[in-house]
């Protein structure tokens, strides 16, 4: 069943969209804990994820319950600290890290101020790389948590789960930190990273050792059409990290290279009418005002349906 799209306004593209049937028919359409390679199945969950990440706490353990998920054996459990969050999703077979992007509760402001904000000097990864400063400190805020709940899931006695990281926007950028942080910190394997709207994270010496550690094959970075948060911050300083999907203007699934995309919109001038639309409309309580297209292409509602639709159309 191919799903609809929501119009590109304020209110119907606000995360966590609490109107959205997360996760129909997964019964039907069970994600893959062993794959090797990419799996568009496993990529609607993780895009699901990402979406559901930014809701608060009850809404996501309600939605576990209403949506069959807890019945069939997936637990979910978030880790808060600020203004990030990330849960950890984990049944007998694999384990899963959906990071939360941009702050819920003021999401087009929110977006439109990291969009603009120029504090992302290179910082030292530990690891003889340099990452985004911004994205670093967000990651270490849940880092000491997220470490310590990893390790008690993936040593338990018998258990043999596969451990998986996802998240969309920023949440996106701190899941590559923190799957490459598990492999050098907590020496635990990574099956699979899964991204959507990510910016870019790391310089070369980070890409570099990405790769050697099998990384770079086992990440897939989602971009739909001309979201310009795959466009920032500058690609001079920090590289793309795994295989590019790209879904084009119609939502169709594209296996291109970064070479082939279209030019990226002007930063300051999409944040400009951004702050000058969305947050007013907000504040004011228009939230059918229009949402400028490269801004409109970041939603995560976005992402969650149009990797279903490509994903239901190969069934």
């Amino acid at each position: 069943m191919i799903k609809p799209l929501p119009p590109r306004t304020i209110s119907a593209l606000a995360p966590p969209n609490t109107n959205y049937s997360y996760f129909e028919n997964f019964q039907q359409n069970a994600f893959k804990p062993n794959a090797d390679s990419f799996d568009l199945g496993n990529a609607w969950w993780l895009a699901e994820l990402s979406l559901l990440a930014y809701a608060h706490e009850p809404f996501i353990n309600d939605t576990f319950s209403s949506s069959g998920l807890t019945a069939a054996g997936f637990g979910v459990e978030v880790i808060p600290k600020d203004d990030i969050q990330c849960c950890v999703i984990s049944n007998d077979k694999s384990t899963i890290v959906a990071f939360r992007g941009t702050q819920i509760d003021n999401f087009w402001g929110s977006l439109a101020n990291w969009l603009t904000d120029v504090r992302f000097a290179p910082f030292p990864d530990g690891f003889g790389g340099h990452v985004h400063k911004g994205f670093w400190d967000a990651l270490s805020g849940v880092w000491s948590d997220l470490a310590n709940r990893l390790g008690q899931l993936q040593n338990q006695a018998g258990a043999a789960r596969t451990l998986w990281f996802t998240g969309h926007s920023l949440g996106a950028a701190i899941a590559t930190l923190a799957a490459d942080r598990t492999i050098n910190e907590l020496h635990l394997q990574v099956a699979g990273l899964y991204t959507f709207g990510s910016p870019h994270v790391g310089d070369d010496s980070f890409r570099s050792r990405f790769y050697s550690e099998g990384l770079g094959d086992k990440t897939f970075r989602f971009r739909n059409n001309r979201d310009i948060v795959t466009t920032v911050p500058p690609k001079f300083l920090y590289p793309h990290v795994g295989t590019l999907k790209y879904l084009d203007g119609s939502g169709q699934l594209q296996d291109i290279d970064d070479a082939q995309l279209p030019g990226p919109p002007n930063v300051l001038r999409v944040a400009e009418q951004l702050l000058a639309g969305a947050v007013p409309g907000v504040l004011g309580g228009h939230l059918s005002l229009p949402i400028p297209d490269p801004i409109a292409d970041h939603a995560p509602i976005y992402y969650a349906i149009h990797v279903w639709n490509n994903y239901a159309g190969t069934e």
